[in-house]
């Protein structure tokens, strides 16, 4: 015997049906490192947006960008697990990405991708020498926003499974349901991240 939906389980089979066929994405996360985390998952996601805009507002920049990656890291790897599931996924970050690359992500974001993650490790392992410029990391900071939000949308609009009707629903651990126009319009004007 299956369990009745919940109201905010109905109230997304309305919204998911009464949309035009190609509006709702679903994007299973199975193996992007969440499940067994669900809780804190969700608690520090919503808290991750407040990280960033304390860490922008301290002019902590080393901060911005090691967090805005591991947000676009974060959206990679359920970029990799819907558009190539069989896939193992790298953990190394300039792995990943080339991996995402290979599994269609325009060579446009992959470059800036690569670019942004040599500042990062060059503020991470090499500001204290003097590699790098807290200039040069701030501004790479200020551009990572865009980077991040180019990915994101990249992401949204390329891969998980259309869906259409509640038979196309199904939970599992840290699957999204995304309104895709609705999401990447909020997402570029209203960027908590």
């Amino acid at each position: 015997m299956s369990e009745k939906p919940s109201e905010m389980d109905l109230e997304l089979y309305r919204l998911v049906e009464n949309s035009p066929i190609g509006s709702w994405r679903m994007f299973t996360a199975d193996k992007a490192g969440v499940q067994n985390y669900l809780k804190q998952h969700f608690k520090n996601h919503d808290n991750i947006k407040k990280k960033i805009k304390n860490a922008v507002d301290c002019k902590c920049f080393i901060e911005v960008i090691s967090l805005r990656l591991q947000v676009i890291d974060y959206w990679l790897r359920i970029f990799l697990e819907n558009a190539l599931p069989e896939i193992k996924r790298d953990r190394e970050f300039g792995r990943l990405i080339n991996q995402a690359k290979d599994a269609g992500l325009p060579e446009s974001i992959h470059g800036k991708l690569a670019e942004f993650n040599k500042t990062r490790i060059a503020a991470i392992h090499g500001f204290a020498i003097g590699t790098t410029s807290y200039e040069q990391i701030q501004e790479e900071a200020h551009k990572s926003q865009s980077l991040l939000v180019e990915t994101i949308t990249y992401v949204v609009n390329n891969s998980g499974k259309v869906v259409y009707n509640r038979d196309h629903l199904h939970a599992n651990p840290g699957a999204m349901t995304i309104d895709v126009a609705g999401f990447c319009k909020n997402l570029a004007e209203n960027c908590e991240y």
